[in-house]
């Protein structure tokens, strides 16, 4: 009895993990990783790699080509490969730059004014939306 209550408990976890860290229709990689980033910290290359196995399974040099571009893990995606870009984020009409999802309610809500709501892309994309921009390489 106590070994089936321990399965469910897991069982459990894993469906609310996937449901905490499930990629949005049509959100970019660099949408995504970010708001990972916002929500559980890096962790290596951990959402960089599950957005790929999620949305693009074929990308199978991804991580070297983010490694390439400076971003050897997580948190230099946004650091050192991409950064916003802010005059597309500055000229967008108001109500399109506060909002943000929110995956426990499944409903858009208020958000700092930091990252709009991703853009969007094709399935099967790593690029990211058009709020993002390469980073100039040093």
């Amino acid at each position: 009895m106590s070994q089936e209550i321990v399965f469910e408990l897991e069982r459990e976890l894993t469906r609310s993990a996937e449901r905490l860290t499930k990629v949005r229709p049509y959100e970019c990689l660099v949408c995504y990783v970010n708001r990972m980033l916002e929500e559980f910290g890096c962790t290596g290359s951990r959402w960089m790699l599950r957005y790929r196995d999620l949305t693009a399974p074929r990308a199978t040099a991804l991580e070297e080509r983010m490694r390439k571009m400076g971003a050897g893990c997580d948190c230099e995606v946004c650091l050192s490969a991409f950064e916003p870009d802010w005059h597309l984020i500055a000229s967008l009409p108001r109500q399109f730059d506060r909002l943000r999802w929110n995956a426990d309610t499944s409903a858009v809500e208020k958000a700092s004014p930091a990252i709009p709501h991703c853009m969007g892309v094709r399935r099967g994309s790593t690029q990211p939306c058009l709020l993002w921009k390469r980073r100039p390489r040093r």
